[in-house]
């Protein structure tokens, strides 16, 4: 039988299972969201990974590398634009500063 992505035997009296990581881990997802606010995301249960080990999401590339050292100090950036600043309407292809930097 499998638990998770883990697959099971019984061998004489005991029951020995793999030690893999598996794509979808409940701890991992409860130890991500209870810091999401530090991630800038929050982890959802794909129900359609489970049973999958991790190093198949490798493969199947679903970003699931480590990212590097800085990239995991870096946090969310929160933008309060001050509103009545902001045009009500705005079309890059009237502005001279803009001619050559967009198409249309």
């Amino acid at each position: 039988y499998k638990v998770n992505c883990n697959i099971c035997k019984c061998v004489g009296n005991y029951v020995r299972c793999e030690n893999d990581r598996c794509m979808m881990e409940e701890k991992v997802m409860e130890s991500v969201n209870l810091r999401q606010r530090h991630y800038g995301w929050r982890a959802t249960n794909y129900s359609k990974f489970w049973g999958r080990k991790a190093q198949e999401g490798l493969v199947l590339r679903t970003g699931s590398l480590n990212p590097e050292v800085l990239s995991m100090k870096m946090h969310p950036i929160s933008l309060r634009p001050d509103v009545s600043r902001i045009p009500r309407q705005f079309d890059a292809r009237n502005k001279r500063d803009w001619q050559g930097l967009v198409s249309g």
